[in-house]
């Protein structure tokens, strides 16, 4: 008996010791998500919007007009023109256009990825 209760408790230290991390390495990536200081990156925030519109269903104008602002003032001009593409209404894409490009002149003309370069 006292052979098999060792064997027991080594068995449960061993699971006990490869549980523990996985568990820490998974509340710590939680807590890192719901920092106020954790940046939502330009593909997220995409991901979030196309989710959202998706849940809507059919009615609606398309995406927030905000996530596109917030891609062309960003630099982010690629994705600012494929989140227009996404918009319903034939007026609202040809905002879009006209918005994009004078978000663009007025940051001269360089796309977030001619900054990183």
């Amino acid at each position: 008996m006292g052979l098999l209760s060792s064997r027991g408790l080594h068995l449960g230290l061993r699971i006990a010791s490869a549980l523990v991390p996985c568990v820490g390495v998974g509340l710590g990536w939680m807590v890192w998500q719901r920092i106020p200081g954790h940046k939502i990156t330009d593909q997220e925030l995409l991901r979030e919007a196309i989710a959202e519109w998706k849940r809507a269903g059919e009615p609606g104008n398309g995406p927030n007009y905000q996530i596109f602002e917030q891609q062309a003032a960003q630099g982010y001009y690629d994705d600012a023109a494929a989140t227009a593409r996404l918009f319903k209404r034939a007026d609202d894409v040809q905002w879009s256009v006209v918005e994009l490009v004078k978000i663009r002149a007025e940051n001269g003309g360089h796309s977030r990825c001619d900054r990183l370069d």
